[in-house]
């Protein structure tokens, strides 16, 4: 798998290429669904995970598994449940993101996240009520006439939950197949106010440094996957700081749907380009690249609502390409889930995958200017310029779904001197450049 960081403009591998990240996450470690279960993690999940063009994962894990009582700290989580789908993901050539997730919260008001303890001694309502007043406890700064909420041993919550972070990055410091740490799903604090600002300010900035010291402390160095406040999703823009360096910007965006089960995507092409302009604007003032987290939507409600996220696919890999940036889709659920992308036997659901498998650059050697797939006559191009810092050696690699969208075969057209050979067996082009300064490469089927 890749070796990535960033700079303020593009994540890069090692040779200095410019990398898109294109995948799915894959969910189910972080509510319990282990290997070995009978709905678990399986290799030819990952398998055909890869068939999809994928090489990154994002990797949902839980804080309650890896603390289960208070200070009993279990690392036998990481050895026995997440290591396995790590060697799956890299056994077929794809890098992983680490995601530490909540969903409502924790188990003990009816999410999963935080360890069922923090509800210990506190009367939370059930569902996104009690969500909302255990993170404005959880996240509440000290010194104010409430304090902030804290476990049997009189420590913060966030204290323990900063010691969970320790073990996970000392467990991956010196492990290349993990790539990136994603600090906190979707954070929120309404009790900050709805729009998230004073939060950013006050409570997440602060908590996303003190980790940011665990990693440098722990050696544990690599890209952050920066999540902004959660109503970012809902129109509200965030307060950001630059958080370089070696950070991409990972907004969940949903479109219209903002993520809710109850909503379809209602076509508003326009409407999901602003908001892609307004993430490109933000991952500029962060001070990196783009990189959207989470997208996607149910498909189980209705054929309609199939329907629905099939479009949103479509559009959203269209902005993806038209941003050159990064994205994984929610989700791959192995036990299948409204919004899994495949059914609970692995069977594809509709044609979403023929809208997230398509044709991408994986490597880019110099600086990409144009990228763009058109699903219907599968036309694929791709233009860029040489690195003005430094010369970045060939191969440009291309992506391409043979078998699913070009099953008679592809016609590529290339500049002068510029040459191009098939890898057929990894699923690409191999484009090497010729003279001047600008190159492109533009393929579509063959006649």
């Amino acid at each position: 798998p890749l070796s990535i960081h960033a700079d303020s403009e593009w994540v890069r591998d090692d040779a200095g290429r410019v990398v898109l990240l294109r995948g799915v996450n894959y969910s189910g470690l972080e509510f319990g669904n282990f290997p070995g279960a009978p709905s678990g993690p399986r290799e030819e999940d990952f398998a055909q995970i890869a068939s999809w063009g994928a090489n990154v994962v994002r990797l949902p894990i839980a804080w309650s598994f890896l603390e289960p009582e208070v200070n009993r700290f279990e690392e036998s989580y990481l050895f026995d449940h997440v290591d396995p789908v790590v060697d799956f993901a890299a056994r077929h050539g794809i890098a992983v993101i680490i995601d530490m997730h909540f969903f409502i919260w924790s188990s003990c008001i009816g999410g999963l996240g935080a360890p069922a303890w923090i509800c210990d001694g506190r009367s939370y309502p059930d569902g996104e009520a009690g969500a909302l007043r255990a993170t404005c406890d959880f996240f509440r700064p000290e010194g104010q006439a409430q304090p902030p909420a804290t476990a049997a041993d009189g420590r913060l919550l966030r204290e323990h939950f900063l010691d969970a972070w320790r073990i996970v990055v000392g467990h991956y410091a010196d492990d290349p197949r993990v790539v990136g740490w994603d600090y906190f799903n979707e954070p929120f604090g309404l009790c900050f106010g709805v729009s998230g600002g004073r939060f950013e300010r006050e409570a997440l900035h602060p908590l996303y440094r003190r980790m940011r010291a665990i990693v440098a402390e722990e050696e544990a160095e690599r890209t952050f996957f920066y999540e902004p406040h959660v109503t970012r999703n809902l129109g509200f823009a965030p307060t950001l700081e630059p958080f370089g360096p070696d950070v991409v910007y990972a907004p969940h965006l949903y479109g219209n749907a903002g993520g809710s089960d109850a909503i379809a995507y209602d076509g508003d092409r326009e409407a999901l380009r602003a908001d892609y302009d307004r993430a490109a604007a933000e991952a500029r003032a962060l001070g990196g690249p783009l990189f959207v987290g989470e997208f996607g939507g149910n498909v189980d409600r209705s054929p309609a609502f199939l329907e629905a996220t099939e479009l949103f696919l479509r559009h959203t890999y269209d902005e993806l390409d038209r941003l050159l940036a990064g994205g994984v889709v929610w989700a791959y659920f192995p036990g299948g889930n409204g919004f899994s992308v495949v059914r609970a036997d692995g069977t594809e659901k509709g044609s979403l995958v023929d809208e997230l498998a398509r044709p991408y650059a994986r490597r880019i050697a110099g600086i990409p200017t144009t990228m763009s797939y058109d699903a219907n006559t599968k036309a694929f191009e791709l233009a860029f310029r040489d690195d003005p810092v430094a010369e970045l050696p060939d191969p440009t690699e291309i992506w391409i779904p043979f078998d699913r969208h070009y099953p008679a075969g592809i016609e590529v057209e290339v500049g002068p001197g510029a040459r191009w050979e098939v890898d057929a067996a990894a699923s690409r082009i191999l484009f090497f450049r010729g003279p001047g300064d600008s190159h492109f490469v533009r393929v579509r089927p063959a006649d």
